[in-house]
């Protein structure tokens, strides 16, 4: 990671400690699911989205790293967001806009590593 910008590193380091707090099983599996909930493989993913995931049979941690561009989320999302260990979205406002449907705990903001100012 030599050369990367300071605010990426510091995206890393939050993003591991976020990690270590939902397991401190060094060799666990973790499984982010980039994409909406509905795409999610849960037990049935609503259409078909490319590669399953989470791969239900290989993952010891789920995370679903999401948004959603609303104020309130679809019907049925609910469900598909209570079977993740932990769900990341981009900004304050969603993670208002999903804590109302998570309940197994509190939406994290996830720390993006882009460099923001090249793009």
């Amino acid at each position: 990671m030599q050369g990367w910008p300071d605010h990426a590193l510091d995206a890393v380091e939050k993003t591991a400690g976020r990690l270590h707090e939902l397991t401190e099983d060094a060799d666990a599996i973790v499984c982010v699911c980039h994409s909406e909930p509905g795409a999610w493989s849960l037990r049935q993913s609503k259409y078909e989205a490319g590669t399953p995931c989470p791969a239900a049979s290989r993952c010891d941690v789920t995370v679903g790293r999401t948004m959603f561009e609303t104020d309130r989320l679809p019907e049925g999302w609910e469900a598909r967001l209570n079977q993740m260990d932990d769900v990341w979205v981009p900004t304050e406002f969603h993670r208002g806009v999903f804590e109302r449907a998570w309940k197994r705990g509190r939406a994290q903001k996830s720390y993006d590593s882009c460099h923001l100012r090249a793009y």
